[in-house]
C-alpha cells in the first residue's frame, strides 16, 4: 500500500514545481513526497522543488528509490550545517540537479568538523553518492571549513551559474569525472582545485572543460586527474600559492 501510494505521489509531483520554505522556526512543504524532521528535509520522490528561506543548522537530503531526477531549485536559499553536508544526495537515479534560479544568490556552508561515517563521508558541503548537475543563471556561494566544497562519488557536471567555492581541501571533487560546460567558477582551495580520482576504471577519472570561465587559487594542483584532461573551450586562470 505504501509503495503504491508513493508511485501515485511520484506521478502527481512531476506535474508542477513544489515550493519549500526553510526557516529555523520550521520547514514548510505541503507535499507527500518529502519528510520533514526538525531542520532536516528529505526528498523521496522525483520532482522539482523550489527552495527558499534559510536554515542556520539544517540539511537537505535526497534519498529517492524511484527512477527519475530530483531537482532542487535554489531561490535565495541559505543553508548551514555545522556537522555535515548542507545538501546530501544519498541516492537518486539517474541524477540529482541543483538549479540556481535567475537573479538569486544562494549560500551553502559547513562547520569545522563533520560527523563522518566509516567511509569518511559525507566530506563536502554538497555531497552526492550519485551523479549531480549544477546549472542555472543564479549565484551559489559554497563555504567549507572542513574538507571539500562539492563532492560526488560519481560525476559532477556544471552547466551554468556563478559559483564561488572556498574549501580547506579540494574545491570540486568528482570521483568518476568532472564536466564543465558553462558558468563562472571561482575556487579557492587548500589542496586541489578540481579533481577526478577513479583509478580502477580506465574510462573514468577524467575532466572535460568545454566552456565557462574558471579561476582557481590553490596550494597544490589546480587540476588533478587520473586518466585524461580534455579542454575544447572556456578559459582557465590558475594560481598556485603557498599553504601557510
Amino acid at each position: 500500500m505504501i509503495g503504491a501510494l508513493l508511485v501515485l505521489v511520484c506521478g502527481a509531483a512531476l506535474a508542477e514545481t513544489i515550493p519549500v520554505t526553510l526557516s529555523d522556526d520550521g520547514i514548510v512543504c505541503n507535499d507527500k513526497g518529502v519528510f520533514i524532521d526538525g531542520s532536516t528535509i528529505t526528498f523521496i520522490v522525483p520532482a522539482e522543488y523550489e527552495i527558499t528561506g534559510s536554515l542556520s543548522n539544517g540539511q537537505l537530503i535526497v534519498d529517492s528509490e524511484f527512477d527519475g531526477e530530483v531537482t532542487l531549485i535554489l531561490s535565495n536559499a541559505s543553508i548551514h550545517n555545522e556537522t555535515g553536508a548542507a545538501i546530501y544526495v544519498k541516492q537518486c537515479s539517474p541524477r540529482a540537479s541543483i538549479v540556481l534560479a535567475d537573479g538569486t544568490v544562494n549560500e551553502l556552508s559547513g562547520g569545522e568538523k563533520y560527523a563522518l561515517d566509516a567511509d569518511g563521508e559525507p566530506n563536502g558541503v554538497i555531497f552526492s553518492k550519485d551523479d549531480i548537475t549544477i546549472k542555472g543563471a543564479g549565484a551559489l556561494n559554497v563555504k567549507a571549513r572542513f574538507m571539500d566544497g562539492i563532492v560526488s562519488k560519481d560525476d559532477v557536471r556544471v552547466k551554468g551559474g556563478i559559483i564561488t567555492i572556498s574549501a580547506p581541501r579540494n574545491g570540486i571533487h568528482g570521483k568518476d569525472s568532472v564536466e564543465i560546460f558553462d558558468g563562472v567558477i571561482d575556487i579557492t582551495a587548500g589542496n586541489d582545485g578540481i579533481k577526478a580520482t577513479n583509478e580502477k576504471e580506465a574510462a573514468k577519472g577524467f575532466l572535460t572543460i568545454s566552456g565557462g570561465t574558471i579561476t582557481i587559487k590553490c596550494a597544490d594542483e589546480p587540476i588533478s586527474v587520473v586518466t585524461h584532461l580534455t579542454i575544447t573551450g572556456g578559459s582557465i586562470d590558475a594560481t598556485v600559492v603557498d599553504d601557510e
